[in-house]
């Protein structure tokens, strides 16, 4: 939990999209990959990387001579959570206090 709380909106966004492609390609996804799909810059990309790592995200960068394959570590992905972390996220998000609620408008 303190993990996931961690993570920003688009940090969470780029770990379940990770997560998700490397369940849908039954390969990890490349940084092209991920990119597209959620419609980002590489260079973004890697900057939510790059944290994601500081985090000490389950994450692994795999590099081959030409391309970095982005997957997420077998322990991690033994404990089948990716709905439940979905879940998990929404109702964090859910009863954290909005602005309009303090603020009369």
């Amino acid at each position: 939990r303190k993990f996931i709380n961690s993570l920003t909106d688009k940090e969470f966004l780029v770990f379940m999209t990770i997560y998700q492609l490397e369940d849908e390609l039954k390969i990890p996804p490349t940084y092209e990959d991920v990119s597209v799909k959620l419609r980002i810059s590489l260079s973004n990309l890697r900057g939510y990387i790059r944290e994601l790592t500081l985090k000490e995200a389950p994450v692994i960068k795999q590099k081959t001579s030409n391309k970095i394959y982005l997957s997420i570590k077998k322990e991690f992905r033994s404990l089948k959570i990716g709905d439940k972390l979905m879940g998990f996220r929404r109702s964090f998000i859910d009863t954290q206090t909005q602005l309009s609620d303090i603020i009369e408008i």
